[in-house]
């Protein structure tokens, strides 16, 4: 047996290409300068009829995080395909001029781009996918090949012109794995790497395990003195049993099975599951957990298979941890995951129960192919989203060592895709009665999404995602400020609740306070589209016991209309942040909460912790230029005061209203007694939207009444003060 690690990679931006290629549909096989530029490919996948794979010899771009190229001249070739079976090669020859030979299975045609393609020794090849032909602006990259005349690894510092001396490096194109999807060949310094092959140790297997034999650069012979010929690269057969590519680091991974009626022992002949009756070592701590629903009997909604046969239905998720080491039969990575079975023939049904504790349920994509997010429903007709769901769901992602979340709703602009093997949460609306939630087998989608996400770029909504890292590594990606035109400044069912950490690790959360003291710790905040008049958000910051500096960045703000202004004020320092001038802010954190038990399952949050609430670390600000503001009455429609904010609070709170119409307007606030402790405003005002503090520092603990009064109108609300 052998442990394992399976990792998902993602991508943080959308893309608008309809390619059909993808990390590990193909892998190359040969390179050669010698007499006439060749190189080799071997489809590991099924490559439809019009599918192109762009290839180029030159290299790329990334500053700053963006994705370019270091010209619009950029030297490649277009190979469209003809229709490409798993185990064709094909051989592509004199490269060097502008006429090609194609030879291999496929009979596809090859074009010429650019000013002309050609080969030297320490030169590369990358391979990125396209659209009938059309270079993409932002292309995905599905497989990379190195042959370096340096001392230097450029799986880590590859270069934008290639490995040449004094160009500063790069990292590999997004989307591929060291050994995996890319493969690099050299030798010692100054050594020309002009011919290159694959040794045909491995010719059988399925994809994943082919490309990690492939791109193991000491299954590569290098030869500088004469030509591989093209008929030297072998067959190969590539099996269909489903299975993934393993890579990363020891730590839980979020997965479904892709086959009907899996069990743990679908998985534990290629990894250890330890703590489960049958499995590996039963005495220890359980490394493999499911989670259908909390009913409160479980550990916090993660409980055990019985045994390594159980069965525990289709469509149904679960978390393993994985080693990374080469003790008691495991390997170093990357390795493959292999299962036997078919997928599922009809729809799947999940069914959760009426005593749904936590909302949340931990739902897999049941089939062997990528399926669309909006397509899943449930059956309590009128309420949530697709008739009693939550957005966002919540996806543990691996390579951003945190969760990451993915909405619903296609009818706002929204196209979210899900891998075959991805496990995700899905929150539901609290069931009166059992509630059935259906994957349907039309949900099966042919679109290709950087592993799990496609956005369209089109879409009617905004978004701003906001990443917290701190300087131990831990990381949380998964809080955003959401606006849609069926959001609403009060609960929806796109304020999608915060789920704790896998690994025990800090947590930012949005506060949204409903009223009545009705907090909640929020994954996404949704508003309406187009607010109108100032807008107040709070973040805070779950510590888990962690001191250091930290760093709050907002990569995008997308689709964000440029009149509006964001503002960041932390609440500790006073430190304000335009979030347009800059994408990131470093503080420090002196730690709060009790130091938290790292790499333990806890309980997902739901609720704020009305006791022990603690005061948001950061003030968000936006204020819609175009729209009413506190300066006039532009388009004020109502009277109305909000909850005061932070609440509970100690010992500063701040209260907004608004008033429709000029008038005397005041705002007092009284204990218990019906005495009055404060008196906020006493004046006449012009109508708008305005805002003031109360500083209570002089008061005792306790729940204090405030009123507003206009024009004959008046509200009361309540607020806690806890010292």
């Amino acid at each position: 047996m052998k442990r394992v690690i399976i990792s998902v990679s993602f991508c943080l931006f959308g893309l608008n290409a309809t390619a059909q290629l993808e990390p590990g549909s193909i892998a190359f096989l040969r390179f050669n300068t010698d007499v006439n530029d060749s190189f080799s490919f071997l489809s590991l996948k099924e490559i439809a009829a019009g599918d192109t794979l762009f290839l180029t010899d030159e290299g790329w771009d990334k500053t700053a995080g963006i994705l370019g190229w270091r010209n619009s001249s950029e030297e490649h070739l277009a190979y469209i395909s003809t229709g490409l079976s798993p185990g064709d090669v094909v051989h592509i020859d004199e490269v060097s001029s502008d006429s090609f030979s194609v030879n291999g299975s496929g009979g596809s045609l090859l074009l010429s781009r650019g000013s002309g393609f050609s080969l030297s020794n320490g030169d590369q090849i990358i391979a990125y996918d396209g659209n009938n032909g059309i270079r993409p602006e932002n292309p995905s990259f599905i497989a990379a090949l190195h042959a370096d005349d340096q001392n230097i690894d450029p799986l880590t510092q590859w270069t934008s012109n290639g490995m040449v001396s004094g160009v500063a490096p790069s990292t590999l194109p997004d989307n591929l794995i060291n050994g995996v999807n890319a493969v690099s060949v050299f030798g010692s310094f100054a050594e020309e790497q002009d011919n290159m092959i694959y040794d045909c140790s491995i010719t059988s297997g399925t994809a994943s395990e082919l490309l990690i034999a492939i791109n193991d650069r000491s299954n590569w012979i290098v030869n500088n003195d004469s030509a591989y010929a093209a008929g030297s690269v072998c067959s190969f057969t590539v099996t269909t049993n489903p299975s993934i590519v393993i890579s990363g680091d020891a730590g839980w991974r979020m997965l479904s099975f892709p086959i009907t009626g899996g069990t743990v022992s679908d998985i534990s002949d290629d990894s250890p599951v330890q703590g489960i009756q049958g499995g590996n070592d039963e005495t220890a701590d359980a490394s493999f957990y499911i989670n259908p629903s909390d009913d409160d009997s479980g550990t916090n909604g993660w409980i055990e298979p019985e045994n390594i046969s159980t069965s525990w239905g289709d469509g149904e998720g679960f978390i393993m941890y994985f080693f990374d080491n080469d003790v008691n039969g495991s390997s170093h990575l990357p390795v493959a995951l292999e299962v036997s079975g078919i997928e599922p023939l009809s729809d799947v049904q999940i069914s959760i129960p009426e005593n749904n504790i936590s909302r949340f349920t931990l739902f897999g994509n049941p089939f062997n192919s990528n399926i669309e997010l909006d397509s899943l429903k449930s059956n309590d007709i009128g309420v949530g989203i697709n008739n009693g769901l939550v957005s966002p769901v919540s996806i543990y992602s691996d390579s951003a060592e945190s969760y990451i979340t993915l909405n619903f709703d296609d009818s706002i602009g929204l196209s979210n895709t899900l891998a075959a093997w991805q496990g995700f949460f899905v929150e539901i609306v609290n069931p009166t009665a059992e509630r059935i939630v259906t994957i349907p087998k039309s949900a099966r989608s042919d679109s290709i999404a950087d592993t799990f996400q496609f956005k369209n770029r089109e879409a009617n909504y905004r978004e701003i995602s906001f990443h917290l890292k701190n300087e131990h590594g831990d990381k949380d990606y998964s809080t955003k400020l959401f606006f849609s035109e069926k959001s609403t400044a009060g609960y929806d069912y796109f304020d999608g609740s915060k789920l704790a950490s896998l690994s025990g690790s800090p947590l930012l959360s949005l506060v949204k306070n409903y009223g009545e003291g009705e907090e909640e710790l929020l994954t996404q905040d949704a508003r309406e589209l187009n607010p109108e008049g100032l807008q107040l958000y709070y973040l805070s910051l779950n510590d888990a016991g962690i001191s250091g500096e930290y760093t709050l960045s907002w990569p995008e703000l997308f689709n964000i209309p440029n009149d509006w202004l964001l503002t960041l004020r932390d609440l500790e320092t006073g430190q304000v942040i335009d979030l347009r001038e800059s994408k990131y802010y470093s503080f420090e954190v002196s730690a709060k909460q009790n130091k938290a038990v790292r790499s333990l399952l806890t309980k997902p949050k739901i609720k704020a912790n009305k006791k022990n609430f603690s005061v948001p670390r950061f003030e968000i600000i936006l204020e819609p230029q175009m729209s009413s503001s506190n300066q006039n009455g532009v388009g004020l429609e109502s009277f109305a005061l909000e909850q005061n904010y932070p609440n509970p609070f100690n010992p500063s709170t701040n209260i907004r209203y608004r008033i429709d119409q000029t008038s005397h307007v005041s705002l007092f606030v009284y204990n218990l007694l019906g005495q009055k402790v404060a008196d906020l405003v006493n004046r006449n005002q012009s109508a708008g939207i305005y805002q003031v503090s109360w500083d209570a520092d002089a008061n005792a603990s306790g729940i204090y009444i405030y009123r507003l009064v206009s024009s004959g109108q008046s509200i009361t609300r309540k607020m806690t003060l806890i010292k």
